[in-house]
C-alpha cells in the first residue's frame, strides 16, 4: 500500500467494472471480457470517485514488443489535451518515463536497489509527501548513465544526468 494517497481496492474495482461496462461489447460479444481493447475509448479518469490525484506513474520500454510505446504516447497526449501539460495539470497526477532499449522488462537503473524498488520508493515519496519524480538514471551495460526525464521533458544537454528541461 502506498499510504493514505494510494488507490483503494474499492476504487480499483470500480474502475475495472466501469471499463468492462463501457467496452465489453466492442468485440461483438457481451461476456464481461474486453477482448478488443483497441475499440475501447474508456477514460479511467472519468470514473466516479476516482480523482486525478490518485493516479501516479507510468514507465514504458521503447522496445516493448507486447505493449507498443506508441499507445502510451497517445494516452499521455490525451491526458495533456484534457488536463494540460503543466505541473498544475496532468503532471500533478501522472509522470511517464520512456526507457530507450528496454523491452517488456524492468529498466536497469543507476544507484542502489532494483529498478522496481527505486521506482516504488519514488512513487511512495510522491503519494505520501507530494515529492513527484522528475527523472531516473538508466544505466547501460558499461555503467554509463542516461537521464530519463518525465515525458515530455528532456535532458538539458546530451550526457547530462542531473537536469531536465521542461517542455510544454
Amino acid at each position: 500500500m502506498l499510504g493514505s494517497a494510494g488507490l483503494s481496492q474499492a476504487k480499483r474495482d470500480a474502475a475495472n467494472a466501469a471499463a468492462v461496462a463501457a467496452c465489453d461489447g466492442a468485440d461483438g460479444v457481451v461476456d464481461q471480457v474486453i477482448a478488443e481493447p483497441r475499440r475501447c475509448h474508456f477514460d479511467a479518469f472519468r470514473v466516479d470517485g476516482l480523482s486525478p490525484a490518485e493516479a501516479k506513474a507510468i514507465y514504458h520500454g521503447t522496445n516493448d514488443p507486447l505493449i507498443v510505446p506508441f499507445g502510451s504516447y497517445n494516452y499521455q497526449q490525451r491526458l495533456f489535451d484534457r488536463y494540460g501539460v503543466k505541473v498544475k495539470g496532468t503532471r500533478s497526477f501522472v509522470r511517464t518515463f520512456f526507457f530507450p532499449g528496454v523491452s517488456h522488462t524492468d529498466p536497469t537503473l543507476a544507484g542502489t536497489g532494483s529498478a522496481q524498488d527505486q521506482m516504488l520508493d519514488a512513487l511512495q515519496a510522491w503519494a505520501e509527501r507530494g515529492d513527484a519524480p522528475g527523472s531516473f538514471v538508466q544505466a547501460d551495460s558499461e555503467g554509463q548513465g542516461r537521464l530519463i526525464c518525465a515525458y515530455p521533458d528532456t535532458p538539458l544537454t546530451a550526457g547530462d544526468d542531473h537536469s531536465c528541461r521542461p517542455r510544454s
